[in-house]
């Protein structure tokens, strides 16, 4: 188990946790230099039930070029497809 997998287990472990205990392991996420860093915050993003403040962290860090550049595209086409339907 690699230092992704940790994290990303420490994050799941934590779904009923506070939002700055959920925000700790997110901070120690952003260090870790691994391609499957955006695509786990993606899952996190899209996760409508996660809290509010998670998400627009989240969203922070991936447009300000979170994960490698190879995979900077990813995480806007992951933006599109999360944004809430207007009603009209």
């Amino acid at each position: 188990m690699d230092e992704l997998d940790c994290l990303a287990d420490a994050y799941r472990a934590r779904a009923s946790a506070s939002v700055k205990s959920k925000l700790d392991v997110l901070m120690k996420l952003e260090r870790v230099r691994d391609a499957r860093v955006v695509p786990f915050l993606l899952t996190v993003l899209k996760d409508r039930r996660e809290n509010e403040q998670v998400r627009i962290y989240v969203v922070k860090h991936l447009r300000n070029g979170g994960g490698p550049h190879s995979n900077r595209s990813i995480p806007m086409s992951g933006v599109k497809r999360t944004r809430p339907l207007s009603g009209g």
